[in-house]
């Protein structure tokens, strides 16, 4: 028996956790629930379906994944709606170097699960993503929330305990169907061809750090073939640190190195101060970057991860050989990024803690 063409090129993707959690996909035939597609394994970062490539590749926290699923055109769970209706749509990538995505910086707020209306926000290139092309209808979407969560920020040895995720690791693909100025209206997998997920976009306050999400135009290639010189764009703060293609066909690996180095959050700044007030103990979890006033603090800084970002930061800019970044930078402030203060040596998640010395 032979399934009518609606029924053959479906199969639901669904989205799941970055910490740590397995995707799973699922095919969906006639007059069944969903199942487990059955892929094959070609390694612990390949999976592969029959009859098409989907190519996604992830720089995140500075570590890459790179998952190939080869299938019929995915659907999304517990809707039946089409994940992109116009799949290869950019044509044949040839040989994929330097960054593919385009990245929007969301406008502060919170796009809620089940929202069909995505406002995109500015295009971000300070990490080296994209200019162009802009997001249009029938493009594919990665919505990814980087930064967000609560711990406990007491000057003790209870410093970072007390976890909170909240949206922290939490992503999903969609696409657009309507775009009206810098509103998309998106078809997703959640309630109503919403959103699964809850995303927020906020700056620091006295009880947790900045939260970041950020959409990701994804490219839609027929074919392409990797390079050692493709890279994510840099994280920057608001983007970055993610790359993902969509491939309707094939994806030529030619024995390709793909490097993250330094391209996802960035380690603490270093700083050089004559003096730290007295009340500033060498046995600290955390103090206040302003502690010296506008002059530089005394400690190190703790470095940036999931729960936010300190003032002093340091990484790299030029991407030109991504095994080997170079340029590199230090931003220096004093206006604390953390919660109980961005110096000494508490850790907030799975950012590293600084100097007490």
């Amino acid at each position: 028996m032979q399934w009518p063409p609606v029924f053959t090129q479906r199969m639901a993707r669904v989205s799941s956790r970055i910490s740590g959690s397995t995707g799973r996909r699922y095919s969906k035939l006639p007059n069944q629930s969903l199942i487990p597609a059955m892929p094959f394994t070609l390694s612990p970062l390949f999976r592969v379906q029959p009859r098409r490539a989907l190519a996604a590749l992830v720089a995140l926290l500075q570590v890459l994944a790179l998952v190939v699923v080869v299938g019929p055109r995915p659907v999304l769970a517990s809707t039946g709606a089409p994940c992109v209706p116009y799949p290869g749509k950019d044509g044949a990538a040839g040989t994929l170097s330097g960054v593919s995505d385009v990245y929007y910086a969301p406008p502060a707020g919170t796009l809620a699960a089940g929202s069909t209306a995505v406002t995109l926000g500015t295009i971000d290139t300070t990490g080296g993503g994209l200019a162009a092309p802009a997001v249009g209808v029938g493009d594919e979407l990665l919505i990814i929330q980087m930064q967000d969560g609560t711990f406990t920020t007491t000057n003790s040895a209870a410093y970072g305990g007390g976890a909170a995720l909240s949206s922290a690791g939490l992503y999903e693909y969609v696409y657009v169907s309507a775009l009206a100025g810098n509103v998309a209206t998106i078809v997703g997998a959640g309630a109503g061809n919403g959103l699964l997920n809850t995303y927020h976009q906020a700056a620091a306050t006295a009880t947790h750090g900045q939260q970041t999400y950020q959409i990701v135009r994804v490219p839609q290639y027929t074919t392409g073939t990797l390079s050692n010189n493709f890279h994510a764009a840099y994280w920057d703060g608001q983007t970055g640190g993610v790359a993902v293609l969509d491939l309707d066909s094939l994806l030529t690996l030619g024995s390709a190195s793909v490097y993250a180095t330094g391209n996802g959050f960035r380690g603490g700044g270093y700083t050089v101060s004559g003096t730290t007030p007295a009340a500033v103990l060498n046995n600290d979890y955390a103090s206040s970057a302003g502690m010296n006033g506008t002059n530089p603090p005394g400690m190190g800084s703790k470095a940036e991860g999931i729960f936010g970002t300190p003032a002093n930061l340091f990484y790299y800019a030029t991407y030109t050989n991504p095994s080997a970044p170079a340029g590199a930078a230090v931003s220096a402030g004093t206006t604390d990024g953390y919660p109980g203060g961005d110096m000494a040596m508490g850790a907030p998640g799975n950012a590293g803690g600084g100097g007490t010395d």
